[in-house]
């Protein structure tokens, strides 16, 4: 049995990228030959993969779909006899958008329609979530599943870059605050930014936030740069996209991970905190809840004084932190990858066989 993979772009150091290029590894060694066909790529992966218009839908393979935004590639898709499996990573709402980019917005619209039809056509519906699970549900789906992001956490072993490491500890004078994650409105990094101004008012006048991440709306990320302006507030790093050492080097010397996000499917970052043993605040919405666990310190009211008094205690308590600390590696072994990729295999064959 063959079976290849479909997506909109293939993203360096992208989450959904990363599982993508994981999980042909596991088609290989399971199945045979394995192709990644999308509407684009990062110039450095273009070499791993082919136009989606190239496939020859008369070699018999089987094909998994995933699915994160609107696309003419799943309309190329649902043309097609292949068998089907949709791998659903969720899809923002466009609410979020609607204000900043209604390109965008739309596109999120049609992304959700996408996987809509799609319920007709699938063997199977995964998802990284039981929270995105539940939305297939909903949408019809005969048979679904969840198979979280697959994570090579070994990754985060690597030496992080030694100039940046340097230049990030010699010039701390306080707690280092950080979120991962695209500027992006669902990920309400508006609010982080009122916490930390609260925090460096009644705290630690010394502390630093970091926000580490491309933008994924121009307009978005034009407002937060106009609000830290009104607010007249220093040390809030805008870091952009970086290396993947880069990112090593702001996790490890990062005090606390912090996300007030509003929508999230999976939440990689969560994981690569705890896998770097930063203890993890973060806002209760959407599957960070069962990312999570009860690994991190988990937020139902977007209290910011509060929100800032929490931070101090997990800084100042080296018995709480520990707790979080050890509790996080804990969580990062449930979520360690081999496990999901047998289970991911045997539903294949479950339903392609």
């Amino acid at each position: 049995m063959r079976v290849d993979q479909f997506l909109p772009h293939l993203g360096r150091d992208d989450a959904i990228g990363n599982h993508v290029l994981r999980i042909q590894r596991v088609l290989k060694e399971h199945f045979g030959t394995s192709d990644i066909y999308v509407g684009s790529a990062d110039a450095a992966l273009r070499r791993l993969v082919k136009p989606y218009r190239s496939f020859d839908a008369k070699n018999g393979s089987a094909v998994i779909y995933h699915a994160s935004i609107g696309t003419p590639v799943a309309y190329y898709l649902m043309k097609l006899q292949s068998p089907l499996i949709v791998d659903y990573h969720n899809v923002t709402p466009m609410r979020f958008f609607a204000k900043y980019e209604p390109r965008i917005a739309a596109q999120l619209f049609a992304g959700r329609v996408e996987c809509g039809l799609f319920a007709r056509k699938a063997a199977l519906g995964l998802a990284d979530s039981q929270y995105s699970t539940r939305e297939l549900d909903s949408m019809g789906y005969a048979k679904t599943a969840t198979i979280p992001i697959l994570i090579d956490f070994s990754r985060y072993e690597q030496a992080p870059d030694g100039k940046l490491l340097r230049e990030l500890a010699g010039s701390k004078k306080g707690t280092d605050i950080l979120f991962v994650g695209r500027l992006s409105p669902n990920k309400r990094q508006e609010d982080l930014i009122k916490t930390f101004a609260l925090y460096r008012r009644h705290f630690n006048p010394g502390a630093r936030l970091f926000l580490v991440g491309p933008a994924s709306s121009a307009r978005y990320r034009d407002s937060l740069l106009a609000f830290v302006r009104r607010l007249a507030i220093e040390d809030v790093v805008f870091a952009g996209a970086v290396p993947f050492a880069h990112l090593l080097a702001y996790y490890r010397t990062a005090d606390v991970y912090l996300s007030l996000s509003e929508h999230e499917g999976f939440c990689v970052p969560l994981l690569e905190a705890m896998s770097l043993h930063l203890p993890v605040i973060a806002f209760d919405a959407a599957a960070v809840p069962e990312t999570l666990g009860e690994a991190g310190v988990l937020i139902r009211e977007k209290n910011y004084e509060e929100i800032a008094a929490l931070i101090d205690l997990v800084c100042r308590s080296d018995e709480l932190r520990g707790r979080l600390v050890r509790a996080g590696q804990q969580r990062v072994d449930h979520y360690r990858p081999e496990p999901h990729e047998q289970r991911f295999v045997e539903l294949l064959e479950s339903v392609l066989l």
